[in-house]
């Protein structure tokens, strides 16, 4: 009985260290702002998850690869910007102009 509940523990701890999430190619982290949602799907394959909306006749999308990743967003499919986690964890949103720290713009 000793042994199975043992055993059940490192089961569960194995699974906690893998996000089940797996990078679709290794090169998602090469789209550049200004790509088109086709040169974007053809250089990082498929997300595994998007969001549409329709506001004011503009097409908002954002389309997630992979939760550690990130998500890319266009507008009328064109990317504007997107979020990529850096190094020790940190999020980072980047567009045209800018980088900013996700955890600055939530406050």
């Amino acid at each position: 009985m000793k042994k199975i509940l043992v055993l059940l523990l490192c089961l569960g701890l194995f699974g906690c260290a893998s996000s089940g999430y797996p990078i679709t190619k290794p090169d998602v982290y090469k789209a550049d702002i200004g790509m088109t949602r086709e040169q974007v799907y053809q250089h990082c394959g498929s997300p595994i998850g998007w969001t549409r909306q329709i506001i004011d006749g503009k097409t908002y999308e954002s389309w997630t690869y992979n939760p550690l990743i990130g998500t890319y967003d266009f507008v009328d499919g064109i990317l504007v910007g997107y979020s990529k986690r850096e190094a020790f964890g940190e999020m980072k949103y980047y567009s045209k102009d800018k980088v900013d720290d996700i955890k600055n713009i939530a406050k």
